[in-house]
């Protein structure tokens, strides 16, 4: 399972900059490598070694689909914030 997903922003006109990062509910251990994307979108982004990510999305209402191998896939809402 997908343990955490902490999420941040800042408004630049309709888009918004997410941030966050992916770690193991059990161990806490960041996420190398999990894809996050919006969903019914093909916009973007992998975490990196230490489980963080930042993209631009369309709004604070957009769906972020998070997904690693050997863990479930989880979705939030850009604005979630945690």
């Amino acid at each position: 399972m997908l343990a955490m997903l902490i999420l941040a922003g800042n408004f630049a006109y309709a888009q918004k900059t997410v941030t966050g990062n992916v770690t193991n509910s059990v161990s806490k251990a960041p996420i190398v490598g999990a894809t996050i994307t919006v969903k019914g979108t093909a916009t973007g982004t992998q975490t990196n070694d230490q489980g963080n990510f930042s993209m631009v999305v369309p709004s604070s209402s957009s769906i972020l689909v998070v997904s690693a191998i050997g863990f479930v896939t989880m979705e939030r809402a850009a604005g979630d914030g945690g």
